[in-house]
This record gives structure tokens, C-alpha cells and sequence, in this order.
């Protein structure tokens, strides 16, 4: 399983990283949907501050978000099926039990990196 972290002006977070079609428990927690994409610079597992690029690590972030159970998130809701198009290619979840800090996480998260599929939350 590979990690990467997002990392904020406060706060840093250690995703673990799946391909599409992983099949997840009824775990909560916080989630970004990537796009691969090649990268050029190095194999570092930080993420730019720039918001969009995953660093060195080739992947973009198409869109953050938050769920009570990963296993009925997934594949049911409709941002997953436009991540699809967009190009999405794995899924990086945070393990995160309390509704409360996820909804803060996952608002922190959004505010800072403002992924494109994210705009109305911003």
C-alpha cells in the first residue's frame, strides 16, 4: 500500500493510497479521489503546495471528500462516476471516526488544496 501526505499550513495527513475498484469495509473516514499523471520531478510523497498536483508522487487531486461508511461512498456517488471521466485512477483514504473531524479535515483540506470537482464547497 503506498502513502502520501497532504499537508497544510497547520496540519499534516497520511493517505493510503488504492486503485480504483478496491473494495472497502464499512469504515469512516476522509478521501481524495487522483488522477494519475506522469511525473517529471522526482518520487517525493509530498504534495505541492499549488493545490492541484500531488507533488512528485504523479497524481492530481480531482476532489476531497468525507464518509461514514468507504464501502457505500464508493461507486454510489455521482462525484465518483465524473472523477471516472476526469480520469481517476486511485483513491486515498484517512481513517477518521468522528463526524466532527472529518467534516474539519475535510473542509481544512479543500480550503487549502481546492480541487477542481470541489467548488462548491469552497
Amino acid at each position: 500500500m503506498e502513502m502520501f501526505y497532504l499537508e497544510t499550513d497547520v496540519n499534516r495527513y497520511g493517505f493510503a493510497v488504492y486503485p480504483v475498484g478496491t473494495v472497502f469495509g464499512s469504515v469512516s473516514g476522509v478521501y481524495v479521489l487522483l488522477a494519475s499523471r506522469a511525473s517529471t520531478t522526482g518520487d517525493s510523497s509530498y504534495l505541492c503546495l499549488d493545490g492541484r498536483q500531488v507533488g512528485m508522487t504523479g497524481y492530481e487531486i480531482l476532489y476531497i471528500g468525507m464518509a461514514g461508511s468507504f464501502r457505500y461512498r464508493f461507486y454510489h456517488h455521482p462525484t465518483f462516476l465524473q472523477a471516472g471521466k476526469e480520469g481517476m485512477s486511485h483513491i486515498g483514504i484517512l481513517k477518521v471516526s468522528s463526524g466532527r473531524k472529518r467534516r474539519k479535515i475535510e473542509r481544512e483540506l479543500v480550503g487549502f488544496f481546492e480541487p477542481p470537482m470541489n467548488r462548491y464547497l469552497l
